[in-house]
Order: structure tokens, then C-alpha cells, then sequence
């Protein structure tokens, strides 16, 4: 039996730490805003919705760059693989939790590992590594 593959988008969103989310189906793990790409959209539309709806604001008009992709064990899915396309880029408004997301928390390398998973903390080594986060 081989290993599923679920391709989603990220984003992250920077102050001096990385915005992460948290969902009401998990106590304490956190992720980046994003999901699953649907059928009819691009990844860069993905991540406007997703940003919408996680979010409740708007991504800056000709802020969204690319950083990387990322792959790693799904934290609650056996035999399946997240496979992550990261972007950055900056919010027209403060952050709301909204729909799925209770909190909303920037978070950096000094956060407790309990907060992430395999997928966090591979995203987390690569934005320190290139100082995007402390």
C-alpha cells in the first residue's frame, strides 16, 4: 500500500515571528493559514480564500511571493504525506480566528515543540535557517 499525498498551500506571515492557526479539531497543534487547492483554482487563489476564511482579511494586492515546498508525514492521517507550497506575504487588517480556526499566534523557534508537527517543524528549521524567524 503506497503513501497518500495531500497537496495544500500555506502562507506565512511575518512579525519577527510566524503567524501560525489553530483548528478547533486539535488542542494544540498549530499550522500555517492555507488547505487543500480546489479543483477550479490556482495555488495563489487558494491561499487568498483560505486567508478569508481562516482569517477574516485579504492578502496585500502584489504581496504574495513563493518561498518553498515542503513534505512531510501528516500529523493525523496514517500512510499519507503533506505536501506544502509556502508563501509570504502581508495582510491588509489584523488577523481574526474565523469559520474552523479558535486562535490565531505568532510563534517562532523558542515555542514549545508541542505545538508543532513533523510538517511545522520542518517549515520552522527552514525559516530560521534563511532568517525569516528567530
Amino acid at each position: 500500500m503506497g503513501i497518500n499525498q495531500i497537496q495544500k498551500v500555506g502562507l506565512a506571515v511575518f512579525k519577527e515571528k510566524i503567524l501560525m492557526a489553530r483548528s478547533g479539531r486539535n488542542a494544540e497543534i498549530f499550522y500555517t493559514l492555507g488547505g487543500k487547492v480546489e479543483a477550479s483554482e490556482s495555488d495563489e487563489e487558494c491561499v487568498v480564500r483560505e486567508v478569508r476564511e481562516e482569517a477574516s482579511t485579504e492578502i496585500t494586492p502584489g504581496s504574495l511571493r513563493f518561498l518553498r515546498e515542503f513534505t512531510a508525514a501528516a500529523h493525523d492521517k496514517p500512510n499519507t504525506n503533506i505536501v506544502l507550497k509556502l508563501y509570504t506575504a502581508s495582510l491588509v487588517s489584523e488577523p481574526m480566528p474565523a469559520n474552523e480556526v479558535v486562535e490565531l499566534a505568532y510563534l517562532d523557534t523558542t515555542s514549545s515543540e508541542k505545538y508543532f508537527s513533523e510538517l511545522s517543524r520542518k517549515v520552522f528549521h527552514w525559516l530560521h535557517k534563511n532568517d525569516y524567524i528567530h
